[in-house]
């Protein structure tokens, strides 16, 4: 029920096709998944994982994925399992941004898991964002 914001920040949000920001989706439909992350004492972190747990009903647009160039954070590596996205790489004081696009391949409600993110080698290097609710409709 809170942020936990421990030397890093992260947050995570879905917006629709017109950019809005959303709880709910049409079944088929596709969302964009902004992740934003940041360090709060002006330094570089090295060596951090962000996972991204999806919410149930949902999959990853694998096609969405960055490939170099992107304007946006670009992690070192990007882990793509069936139930989440993680993300490794260093994370400086400015603002960033990872995006992607999932897909919504079942109706119902789904509680969406916060996004977390920490350092692999310092345990008081952490974040975590909030749950949140998500509906998705039949066409």
């Amino acid at each position: 029920t809170q942020e936990i914001k421990q030397r890093l920040e992260v947050q995570r949000e879905y917006r629709d096709p017109a950019g809005a920001v959303v709880t709910q989706a049409v079944l088929g439909g596709e969302l964009e998944v902004r992740v934003k992350l940041r360090s709060l004492d002006n330094t570089s972190l090295p060596n951090v994982a962000i996972v991204d747990l999806l919410p149930g009903g949902f999959e990853v647009v694998m096609d969405s994925l960055p490939r170099s160039g992107h304007a946006g954070w670009s992690p070192e590596y990007v882990d793509i399992r069936e139930d989440r996205v993680v993300l490794f790489g260093s994370v400086d004081a400015t603002v960033r941004e990872f995006s992607y696009r999932i897909k919504a391949t079942n109706k119902g409600q789904f509680h969406i898991p916060p996004v977390f993110a920490e350092s692999m080698y310092d345990r008081t290097v952490q974040a975590r964002g909030l749950g949140a609710r998500m509906t998705v409709d039949g066409k």
